[in-house]
């Protein structure tokens, strides 16, 4: 469990450095490049990352998970990893030829050609290695110092409307040398020597199609996570709606940060239990997610509605202020992506069931763009938010029905009305603060702060068990740390 806590706590330091990187680039980037700059950036990320996740076929998670199932052989951790690695090659080799052929005649050339130095940097990456193997520090750092790079290369080189191919050439280039640099660190867990005797195309083919299974739910995940930003492009030939949506979506994903990192970081753990027979640890360890992710998501849904309308004029700027709105209909989506996350990511994935989240994903993905289709038209960027907010409901409800019969989790969310009437309670204290003082950095600070006292001091007094376990591990840590 140590393992475990050590890695959870080195991926939330990632995350909330995360957290901290937009607090400081959005509102420099909307003010210096606006809507319409930031909405064109959104439009071929949206794309390049569509075609990159089509692309590997799943082969993240699946890399991910056969690395956990393996890593005590040395043998077979050495036969998968080259396996793997040589059918991203081949993958990337496709991928290229289509992506250029489909991407010359766009109006935003330059800045597809720019991106395709990260797809070409995902295809390469050994990331999934060091993950599946919880080995978390290694790519934490990295990660750490390409968005440190990125940040001031931000602030060196975007200085007007006419950088945002700048913007383009940071985020490429910081991206493609730190997964570079992952290299280095190959021979730590692979024998290189060994690796050219156990080349077969019957295993290339295997892991090809298994790959596949996990790529349908991640495909359907991917329609109706970025396929909102390509149909209001299309449907409103406007890069301000899409660049308000976006930016919403952005501002909601801060806190969610937090709670994914468990993804990270249980998957691996989940799979070798599974593999190993463990299931009373498996149903220990979902228990204890959900938990955790309903203490921290329901307060984070309550808190960042509270304060929308009193955060975007000073952050964003006045031109931005109507993202208040898309925030608020889209921040229930920090419950339902814990739940997934949990349910999909971590269970389903590492206990090899991917076909209830290639159906949920799937009647999510279609659901979304048949509400988009109707609404974007009429209602822009709301509509869009509209649509996400019930496909991932959908989602939700689809996966539980099955996860409940296999590990009886409702008792544990049922057991969350103290954290939802606790984040009531400081939600409307937060409105007030917000209402009673200026929109100003200062008033976004004191309201989160306040809340965060608030949220705790009500769950004290309705004697939750979460409170007491966490701040019985903190003084824990803090007493070991003293000695």
């Amino acid at each position: 469990m140590s393992k475990l806590i050590k890695n959870y706590l080195y991926n939330s330091f990632y995350q909330i450095f995360l957290i901290i990187i937009p607090l400081v680039t959005a509102p420099y980037l909307a003010r210096v490049l606006g809507a319409k700059q930031l909405g064109i950036y959104s439009y071929v990320n949206s794309v390049s990352s569509i075609v990159t996740n089509i692309g590997l076929l799943g082969l993240n998670n699946y890399g991910i998970r056969q690395i956990a199932y393996c890593k005590d052989d040395k043998q077979k951790l050495n036969n998968i990893f080259f396996q793997l690695s040589i059918l991203r090659i081949l993958l990337l080799i496709v991928v290229s030829f289509i992506y250029f052929v489909l991407v010359m005649k766009s109006n935003y050339k330059i800045y597809f050609i720019i991106q395709y130095l990260i797809i070409f940097s995902v295809f390469v990456d050994c990331s999934w290695l060091m993950i599946g193997l919880e080995d978390m520090p290694v790519v934490v750092v990295r990660n750490f110092f390409a968005k440190l790079v990125t940040t001031l290369g931000i602030f060196v080189l975007v200085k007007s409307s006419n950088d945002l191919i700048n913007y383009f050439l940071i985020f490429s280039i910081s991206t493609f040398i730190t997964t570079i640099s992952l290299f280095f660190y190959i021979k730590k867990y692979i024998n290189v020597r060994i690796l050219k005797f156990h080349f077969s195309k019957s295993n290339l083919k295997v892991n090809l199609l298994n790959s596949m299974i996990l790529f349908f739910p991640q495909m359907a995940t991917l329609m109706y996570l970025q396929v909102d930003k390509i149909m209001l492009k299309f449907l409103t030939s406007s890069t301000a709606q899409v660049s308000f949506y976006d930016q919403a979506e952005k501002i909601v994903s801060i806190p969610l940060a937090l709670i994914t990192a468990l993804g990270t970081v249980m998957m691996p753990r989940i799979a070798f239990n599974y593999k190993k027979g463990n299931y009373n640890e498996i149903k220990r360890n979902v228990e204890m997610v959900t938990q955790f992710g309903l203490f921290l998501s329901i307060p984070m849904v309550i808190g960042i509605s509270s304060i929308a309308f009193y955060l975007i004029p000073w952050y964003l700027g006045e031109n931005f202020y109507c993202v208040s709105y898309a925030i608020i209909i889209i921040a229930p989506i920090i419950i339902l992506n814990t739940l997934t996350n949990i349910s999909g990511t971590q269970y389903f994935t590492a206990t090899d069931q991917t076909k209830i989240m290639t159906l949920s994903y799937s009647v999510a993905a279609v659901l979304n763009m048949i509400i988009n289709w109707i609404l974007i038209p009429n209602y822009g960027y709301i509509g869009a938010a509209i649509a996400t907010l019930i496909s991932s409901l959908v989602s939700v409800l689809i996966q539980y029905y099955v996860f409940n019969k296999q590990i009886n989790i409702m008792p544990v969310i049922l057991h969350s009305w103290k954290q939802l009437i606790s984040g009531i309670i400081m939600g409307i204290v937060s409105y007030l603060i917000g209402a009673f003082m200026k929109t100003s950095p200062i008033t976004t600070l004191v309201q989160i702060l306040c809340g965060i006292v608030v949220y705790i001091l009500i769950l004290y007094i309705f004697k939750d068990k979460s409170v007491k376990i966490y701040a019985k591990y903190v003084m824990k840590k803090i007493g070991s740390d003293k000695k």
